[in-house]
């Protein structure tokens, strides 16, 4: 399959596509069933990897435009307030800290250091993500940062694959306690809980 899965992707979105538009399903109204049949194409492309999924997600928001699905304003909304700007932000933040491997250097001194078994990996995990906190603001970013360490350590000791799952489910579970104790530590995201808040 390997290079021909993209193809196989491509071809089985927009056939399960094709058949969800033009289907007759009762109780669904034509909008719904329109954006149905894009929103399964879009996981299908996703899951078959034929493109980068940036792209993949603007061809299902230029679909849902082109064929009316919901208004354009409400469709681009995301893109039209500060807070999309301000994770995007929070992603360069990201990438630069990994660039230029202060974050790496900063994970890899505190793991040789401290890290001696794997109930100090887990303890490392949320430690890691208390001290990116102060250099990546957004959750997203500095848990992928960290599980891409991670993802080294897990390789160079050789750790089973079901003690792996654990440490990247501890990795993104982190977020939440350090999210808490930090308050702008996800200063993207605090504006907008506060606002629903309100």
């Amino acid at each position: 399959m390997g290079k021909n899965k993209p193809i196989i992707g491509f071809i089985l979105g927009i056939i399960v596509a094709v058949v969800i538009f033009f289907a007759n399903i009762p109780g669904l109204e034509r909008t719904g069933q329109m954006c149905m049949a894009f929103s399964l194409m879009t996981v299908i492309f996703w899951a078959f990897g034929i493109a980068q999924p940036g792209y993949v997600s603007g061809l299902y928001l230029l679909l849902l435009a082109v064929f009316k699905v919901a208004p354009t304003t409400l469709i681009f909304s995301t893109w039209t307030t500060s807070m999309m700007y301000l994770i995007i932000g929070a992603y360069l933040i990201a990438v630069a800290v990994k660039e230029s491997g202060l974050g790496e250097r900063i994970a890899y001194k505190f793991i040789v250091k401290y890290v001696s078994s794997f109930k100090s990996i887990i303890v490392s995990i949320f430690a890691l993500t208390f001290i990116l906190a102060l250099l990546i603001p957004h959750p997203w970013p500095r848990a992928f940062l960290i599980m891409s360490v991670m993802a080294v350590v897990v390789k160079s000791a050789d750790i089973p694959r079901e003690d792996a799952v654990k440490i990247g489910f501890t990795v993104f579970t982190a977020s939440i306690p350090v999210s808490m104790i930090f308050l702008t530590g996800d200063a993207s995201i605090n504006p907008l809980a506060a606002a629903g808040g309100e």
